[in-house]
């Protein structure tokens, strides 16, 4: 708290009386000190203080003092949670003490409100540019990397007809890889996404009718796959997923699904998935997603059928 006002000579200016110079000193000294730009009052809201400033005239605020080498703090008092805004002097930056929260309907653009943002829809998280996106080759991009292994050493063999791929990490742990449908455990997430494509024309919209895919299986999966348009814009309905589920019947050497009275003789593990689509853009992408412990498969291709639409 600082100096505040508060009245010094109420008993002696009054009707009737004598008034003196010094009842005068002590009110304007009181209110010199109230005033005085390092311990004056606060406008804290607590008594004699001042009232809460709640707002702030004018088109250009400073805040700070220029002291350097000192960073300036922007403290939100809350009743069980404070938030921390600082701007770092030295580093030449702003600090978010807390979570930032991005409105579902608004994007995070990068260098100006042009091409290049990025926003998320509650599922996925989406990047998009308006030319490349460009990764440096610094960045260690490696599957290695992402799920946390550094292999240090790798060989390969056969035991009594079998093939043995091991490898031995940094952490003194030697893996033997290709063993299993799972990564130690945890589901081996693949994804495949197209490019955005334009079947011809960028200007003309597609009225899209059918997605046809070809794949095959090495026995029980489950996927999923999605038609996206023009790059994901999250103003464009987007359809809903399709799931990718195994034939039934078919017969495949060494499969637990392939058992007497259950499987096809002869049948292929290579289906085809028709599906209608709902929707059009302008760009069209096909992006499947495969993220569970069942066994893996082989896209072979895909086929999306349309009519045009009008031309932007």
């Amino acid at each position: 708290m600082g100096d505040t006002y508060t009245r010094q000579s109420s008993t002696e200016i009054v009707d009737g009386e004598v008034i003196q110079a010094a009842d005068f000193n002590n009110e304007f000294s009181q209110l010199v000190s109230a005033f005085a730009a390092s311990t004056g009052h606060t406008h804290d809201g607590t008594a004699a203080e001042g009232g809460p400033v709640t707002k702030l005239l004018g088109t250009a605020i400073t805040i700070g003092d220029g002291t350097s080498g000192t960073d300036i703090a922007v403290t939100f008092d809350g009743e069980t949670s404070d938030g921390l805004l600082t701007w770092m002097e030295d580093e030449d930056h702003f600090k978010f003490s807390d979570d930032v929260v991005i409105d579902s309907s608004k994007r995070l653009y990068l260098y100006d409100e042009g091409g290049e943002y990025i926003y998320g829809d509650g599922t996925d998280l989406y990047l998009v540019s308006g030319a490349d996106i460009n990764i440096p080759a610094s960045i260690g991009y490696e599957y290695a990397d992402l799920v946390g292994i550094k292999p240090s050493a790798m060989d390969s063999g056969f035991i009594s007809n079998t093939e043995y791929v091991i490898e031995g990490g940094y952490d003194g742990y030697v893996r033997r890889q290709e063993s299993g449908d799972t990564f130690d455990g945890t589901n081996v997430i693949a994804i495949y996404r197209s490019p955005d494509l334009s079947l011809g024309d960028t200007g003309l919209r597609k009225l899209m009718q059918r997605v046809i895919l070809n794949y095959e299986v090495e026995g029980t999966i489950a996927a999923e796959l999605r038609i996206r348009y023009d790059s994901d814009d999250k103003d464009v309905p987007q359809p809903a997923a399709f799931d990718i589920t195994s034939p039934g019947g078919i017969a495949i050497y060494g499969s637990s699904s392939s058992t007497y009275n259950n499987a096809v003789y002869s049948s292929s593990g290579v289906p085809i998935f028709r599906r209608s689509i709902e929707g059009s853009g302008f760009l069209i992408a096909v992006k499947v997603n495969h993220n569970n412990s069942n066994n893996p498969f082989t896209l072979h291709s895909y086929q999306l059928e349309f009519t045009t639409g009008g031309r932007r």
